[in-house]
């Protein structure tokens, strides 16, 4: 998942080098090519370059590949380990006060997560910086009716302040204000909620956030097996 988030960084980025102009042949090598850089530096297991190619429906052969790959890391002048709001999102919740048991912890980062990754692929967060997603994320999380019993008022004001005074990030922020709507809307579509809450009767949005979960995890490892 972190690599989905790496390779259209890496794509958004280099795509704008060429000031967003290009045809849709360009745009599908450059996005092979950038989850190929992704996933040669970021994972263990690797993907070889006629699996990638193949997605192309024989436009594209593996020497295409490689030769755009160097197109994109002299445009992005090597710089191929970029911030991702999940990675922002791991270092936040380093930062909830320590009475806060792991339990809590676990869901607050579950749901944080889930509503992080819905954002990987929407248009509207692109020029959202990666710590604002992560953030408002959590805010999100906290705030959620089911999540409320995790974390006293008391706990949250401790943790709003050390995140304004460790990370600089506050809920008034802009960017914060502007994602938060965005991130409630795409959460209540994944899930079919009205509101976005996962308090729904009878906890049915809670059943409906694992099940949508599990059915995310099914298809990487599906993915995972085919490669």
């Amino acid at each position: 998942r972190e690599v989905v988030a790496i390779s259209l960084s890496l794509f958004d980025r280099y795509l704008a080098t060429l000031r967003n102009r290009c045809n849709g042949s360009t745009a599908l090598l450059a996005s092979l090519t950038t989850l190929h850089i992704a996933i040669k530096v970021h994972e263990v297991r690797k993907v070889k370059l006629t699996t990638l190619a193949n997605l192309s429906r024989g436009q594209f052969g593996a020497r295409h590949i490689e030769e755009m790959e160097w197109k994109v890391l002299t445009a992005l002048q090597w710089h191929i380990h970029p911030p991702t709001a999940m990675a922002f999102l791991s270092h936040l919740l380093l930062l909830l006060p320590p009475q806060v048991n792991d339990a809590s912890k676990e869901e607050i980062y579950a749901l944080s997560r889930y509503i992080t990754e819905l954002s990987v692929c929407d248009a509207n967060f692109v020029e959202v910086s990666p710590s604002a997603v992560a953030f408002s994320a959590v805010l999100n999380t906290l705030e959620d009716r089911r999540y409320r019993r995790l974390i006293s008022n008391s706990m949250r004001d401790q943790y709003l302040r050390a995140i304004a005074m460790h990370v600089g990030l506050r809920v008034e922020d802009a960017e914060v204000v502007g994602a938060r709507p965005k991130l409630k809307r795409l959460l209540a579509s994944s899930l079919g909620s009205v509101d976005g809450s996962l308090g729904g009767d009878g906890g049915g949005g809670a059943v409906a956030m694992s099940a949508a979960m599990a059915q995310q995890q099914q298809q990487q490892q599906g993915t995972q097996q085919q490669q």
